[in-house]
């Protein structure tokens, strides 16, 4: 499916309204669309920051553009109506275009990495027959250049690992893209918010996208239509200072000499709410479940993580449950990363796991792909050579990764298919649902080495993970709820069931060091 595009852009120029505000629009001005009336219609838009002589088309400081190839006018005005964006059947559309997007574009090169959040007001709903949809999305990207993002979202594999069904964003003249969040369905008027997090963010180039998408049937039928006002987009309150009650040790569990713990990829769990300047628990959802952020939260000094049973669409795939999920803003490659974590209740079923993964958004270059888990609990994975699941006690600690060969062909390594270069495992003597354990890896440029309570489990060679990472701790679906087919994961539905659920891991702390 093509998505065509409509593009509004925005300069910030408009005062701040609080210090946290990164963007803030009422739609006083009505924004003109610019269309590049070309004979393919493939989607192409082109928008500039309105940088006066850069990027297409050439706008002056506050005034909005962008191009599209499913207008069927070279130039429209946008509708405004009492000081409110129409996002309607105003503009006519390529009779062949299945949808169309609003989209609003930010600097944020003088923003700060960190969660955020977006809010918009929506009225005049109206859907004009159930195969018509409205969604929201956002898109997070680097390197503009001169003001000028060339965007094009198509419904491709941007990151196969993660997202194999859901739209990505391919881009040209040297910008780059990723997604931040993506199907965000609107279904009514009333007030919007959405927490996410931005990461690439503080440097000359960065933007970020908010996209509004009208979903409609075939030929001429009119599209779904709704007001949008009042749009924001704020950093979220850091929590105050919370003094240890009693001193952190000098080093990982079991480790001797100088180490230094980073504080801003290390967590005690004591604050009132989850640090946003540290964490993101809304980073977009992707596999035979979704990440919901109410799913993730601080109670007795812990972080919990928990699963439910709630059968939802997303991307028309129907699924059975959500969970949560906690991923650094900041990227890591070497250091001691440990947590102290206690299991879920469920087995078979959920897998509490702590890990990190590079972004996926390498086009070129050897290694496309890494990822690091420090441990997996619970998998409760088939045992190819006995035919056997393992047990409660079998704890997994793998390498996966993507590597391109000189053709450019890129092939997964992940335990079951390369076992010699990415799998590990250990039998604990006890049940990881009854108690804490710390569980540590140690990543320097030769060896990656897996600990638990403080005592090897577990080394390998470091011959490809080499990338910057986030840290990750999350809760996923494992047997009999899932089931693979070819590289992606896949719910099984007869499986599906409320029994077992909710249940939650738990997470002391986490604490990233490196030496000195």
């Amino acid at each position: 499916m093509n998505i065509s595009l409509v593009a509004i852009l925005f300069l910030i120029v408009c005062p701040f309204s609080r210090a946290n505000t990164l963007y803030s629009e009422t739609f006083e001005v009505a924004p003109v669309y610019v269309a590049a009336n070309g004979s393919d219609k493939n989607n192409i838009s082109s928008v500039s920051y309105g940088k006066k002589g850069a990027g297409f088309p050439n706008l002056a400081a506050g005034e909005y553009g962008g191009t599209s190839q499913y207008f069927s006018e070279v130039e429209s005005p946008g509708s405004i109506d009492g000081g409110a964006l129409v996002i309607g059947s105003h503009i006519p559309v390529y009779e062949k275009s299945r949808s169309r997007s609003y989209v609003t574009f930010i600097d944020t090169s003088s923003a700060v990495a960190g969660q955020y959040e977006v809010s918009f007001e929506v009225s005049d709903f109206q859907s004009a027959d159930e195969n018509t949809r409205l969604l929201f999305h956002l898109f997070e990207g680097t390197e503009a250049v001169n003001g000028h993002v060339d965007m094009q979202v198509t419904f491709q594999k941007m990151l196969p690992e993660l997202a194999p069904t859901i739209p990505g964003i391919k881009t040209g003249k040297g910008a780059t893209a990723g997604r931040v969040a993506v199907e965000n369905p609107i279904t009514g008027n009333g007030s919007f918010k959405l927490s996410f997090g931005i990461s690439e963010a503080g440097k000359p180039g960065d933007w970020l996208a908010l996209v509004w998408t009208q979903f409609k049937g075939k030929g001429m039928a009119r599209m779904p239509s709704m007001t949008i006002d009042n749009v924001a987009v704020a950093m979220l309150p850091v929590p105050p200072d919370v003094t240890a009650s009693e001193s952190l040790p000098d080093g990982p569990l079991g480790q001797s000499g100088d180490w230094k713990l980073l504080p801003g990829v290390s967590d005690e769990f004591d604050s009132a709410w989850i640090n946003p300047a540290k964490w993101n628990n809304n980073p977009g959802s992707w596999g035979a479940w979704s990440w919901e952020p109410e799913n993730t939260y601080l109670e007795s000094g812990k972080l919990g993580i928990k699963m439910v049973h709630e059968p939802h669409l997303r991307n028309q795939t129907r699924l059975f449950y959500k969970s949560g999920i906690l991923r650094s803003h900041r990227q890591m490659t070497y250091g001691y990363y440990e947590a102290r974590i206690k299991g879920c209740d469920l087995f078979p079923g959920a897998c509490p796991a702590f890990w990190v993964y590079s972004d996926g958004k390498k086009y070129s270059g050897k290694v496309r792909y890494c990822e690091i888990d420090f441990v997996e609990l619970q998998m409760n994975e088939l045992n190819h050579d006995t035919n056997v699941r393992d047990s409660v006690h079998h704890i997994d600690m793998n390498l996966h990764l993507r590597l391109a060969d000189e053709n450019g062909k890129v092939t997964w390594h992940r335990p079951g298919t390369d076992p010699d270069l990415c799998k590990n495992a250990w039998v604990a003597p006890w049940d990881p649902r009854e108690d804490f354990h710390v569980y540590g890896c140690d990543v320097t440029p030769e060896t990656i080495t897996w600990y638990i309570d403080g005592e090897e489990v577990a080394k390998k060679e470091n011959l490809y993970w080499h990338e910057p990472m986030n840290i990750t701790l999350s809760l996923g679906l494992r047997h009999p709820h899932i089931g693979w087919k070819g590289q992606e994961i896949k719910p099984v539905p007869g499986a599906a069931t409320a029994e077992g659920f909710p249940t939650s891991m738990e997470v002391d702390y986490v604490r990233v060091w490196e030496r000195e």
